[in-house]
């Protein structure tokens, strides 16, 4: 790595300020991302010297300008890096407590919503967590988890609800309550045979949405 020393003589009053403003967006930014604060010091230490003239407080406005794009897409990846671990957290909780989780199930099932996210507007995290929340409702197996947490995404895309109230409209109806799809105006006829009932749901789902959410994508 090459390093590169700024020294310019003067007054530094005002790019030390500027320098100053910088260092607190990193500071701030090391609260989430440790090692990119580390860099930064790195980086700025380079410029320690006699800072100066008008010309190179303008490179130290620019500079932070540019910083503070920086700043805002890492904190963003940090957030959903984040938003996804947890995601993953709960799904293999859910799997565990239903006495389905293994190493390979998890990571089958990830694949799955990266899939998914390919072709749909959905993020794989987003998918991963609400089919947490199907699996600690329905208990079901790897491949029903599977057909259930499509049925919820093509079911959140053609009723334009958000994928938690269909992931929760489809984990209940796992269980045997299926009432709650008539409010949605979705007529399942009760057989009281729960595990047959869930599957006439799913049926029906995908008569009526299937593929919804790959054709929402290619609206965009």
């Amino acid at each position: 790595m090459t390093t590169v020393v700024v020294r310019v003589k003067g007054d530094s009053s005002d790019a030390l300020k500027a320098f100053k403003e910088i260092e607190v967006e990193i500071k701030d930014l090391s609260k989430k991302a440790k090692d990119f604060s580390s860099v930064g010091k790195n980086a700025f230490s380079s410029f320690i010297g006699n800072l100066a003239s008008d010309a190179t407080v303008g490179a130290f406005r620019l500079f932070k300008g540019g910083l503070t794009s920086i700043k805002d897409f890492l904190i963003e990846s940090v957030d959903a890096s984040g938003k996804a671990d947890d995601s993953l957290n709960r799904l293999n909780t859910a799997l565990a407590l239903s006495g389905r989780y293994s190493r390979q199930s998890s990571e089958d099932f990830q694949k799955f919503a990266e899939a998914i996210q390919a072709t749909t507007t959905f993020e794989d995290y987003a998918i991963i967590q609400n089919a947490g929340l199907i699996q600690s409702l329905g208990k079901l197996s790897e491949e029903g988890l599977k057909k259930a947490t499509k049925a919820a995404v093509d079911l959140s895309a053609g009723l334009g609800i958000d994928l938690a109230t269909a992931s929760n409209l489809v984990g209940k109806a796992a269980t045997g309550n299926i009432a709650m799809f008539a409010r949605y105006g979705i007529r399942v006829k009760e057989t009281g045979d729960s595990a047959k009932d869930f599957q006439n749901v799913l049926e029906l789902i995908n008569k009526q949405f299937g593929g919804a959410a790959e054709s929402q994508l290619n609206t965009y």
